[in-house]
Parts: C-alpha cells; structure tokens; sequence
C-alpha cells in the first residue's frame, strides 16, 4: 500500500478547496446573474400608467372618488374609470406589452388588472389595442353590456355608438360570447369585424374594407407602449 507523503496530502488538501472555492463562485456569479436579469426587466417593465393625454380627460379610483384630470405618468390600478369630452385622446399602458387609446367620448373601467389578466368594461366610445404579444398564461377580455370579447390577437378596436357594437380584428383573433344563454361563441380573424345588437344576438363576421383596415391601422400604429 502506498504511503501518502505530507506533501502529496496538503496539494490534494488544496485540490479539494479549490474545486469548493470554484463551485462557490460559480454558485454566486449564477446567483448575480439572475439578480440583474431580474432588476434590469424590473426597470424595462412600464407600471401601468397613463401615457397620452390631449384635450378633456378625467380619472377617477373607484365611484365613491371624485373625477380628476388625467396627466401622463399618473399609475393606474383595478378598478379605476376614465373618461373623455369631445375632441379629446387618452392612450393607457395596462402592461409592458399592452396599451390602449381611449378616444372622444368614452367611458372604461379597468375591472381587472394583473401580470395573467386584463379585463376593461367598456360603457360608451372607442378603445384601440395595441399588443405585443400575449403570453399562455395571459387573458384579455373586453366587457360591454351585451358580450364578452376574449382577445388572442394583437390589434383590435371596440366602438359602442348608440346601443350598437362594433368588434374590429386587425391581427391575431377574438372570441366574442355573447350574454345571451347557451350562445356559442364566434371568432373573428385577421381583418375582419362583427356586430353585436341590442338583443345581444352577435352578426357573422365580415371583411373589412382596404380602407377601414388602414384607418385602424393608422390609430393603433400611433399608441407607444413605452414614454
């Protein structure tokens, strides 16, 4: 059996605490690493916030809440109402990758808010949506008082004139459920739009005109998703 020297002991001694000390820096630069990733999407992340204002535009937190005038930067949350006058454009950002114009003559509530769910109940007027990209686990639903419009596209418009709907897909696709008992659901696709009446009865899509699809085009390509 071969005798291991003193020396031959103290340079495998030293061995060993190099291959800890190794393993305890690659554990500390993995540990650092995650770190940074996650504060630097931290701060690449956008709050949810207003971003755009021009002309009569109020907010207000809950009911019980006075009406206030909208500025950019001020931070949105569940269960905030917005609202604007005539002539008047206000652009929401809900999440880093999700944002909104409210134009003239709307009334919306945020009734959901959250990293999985966006839901926006929309009383009166036109919102436009702008989307990256919404991951599986994220839902985006647009309320009105006859359907629901379940969003898995990245560019629509809602527009409520009068007691009618109108649900505008540009990209991606929408399911709309109506409120009625037992309706199925119907989608609509890339460039194509659908009414819904009073009676909550919702009409087979339809494609849009060359020009209705560059009009929403030229609105939605104009909401930043950033300041």
């Amino acid at each position: 059996m071969k005798i291991k020297t003193k020396k031959q002991e103290v340079t495998i001694l030293r061995r060993k605490i190099a291959k800890k000390i190794l393993l305890f820096v690659i554990m500390i630069t993995c540990i650092l690493t995650i770190y940074f990733v996650y504060i630097f999407s931290k701060k690449q992340m956008m709050d949810p916030q207003i971003n755009f204002v021009v002309g009569n535009c109020l907010y207000r937190q809950s009911n019980s809440d006075q009406w206030q005038k909208a500025e950019v930067g001020i931070k949105i949350d569940k269960g905030y109402a917005f609202k604007t006058g005539p002539n008047s454009v206000m652009d929401l950002i809900l999440q880093d990758n999700c944002a909104i114009r409210i134009t003239s003559h709307s009334y919306l509530f945020l009734t959901d808010l959250n990293p999985t769910s966006i839901a926006i109940q929309i009383d009166s007027g036109e919102v436009y949506a702008k989307i990256k990209k919404l991951a599986k686990f994220q839902d985006f639903d647009v309320v009105t008082q006859t359907h629901t419009a379940s969003i898995r596209g990245t560019e629509f418009c809602t527009r409520l004139w009068d007691g009618k709907i109108d649900q505008l897909c540009v990209e991606g696709s929408i399911a709309l459920y109506s409120h009625l008992k037992n309706a199925k659901p119907i989608v609509i696709n890339n460039n194509q739009k659908s009414q819904i009446f009073k009676d909550g009865t919702v009409d087979t899509p339809k494609e849009m005109t060359i020009e209705e699809i560059q009009s929403i085009k030229k609105v939605i390509d104009s909401i930043q998703l950033n300041r």
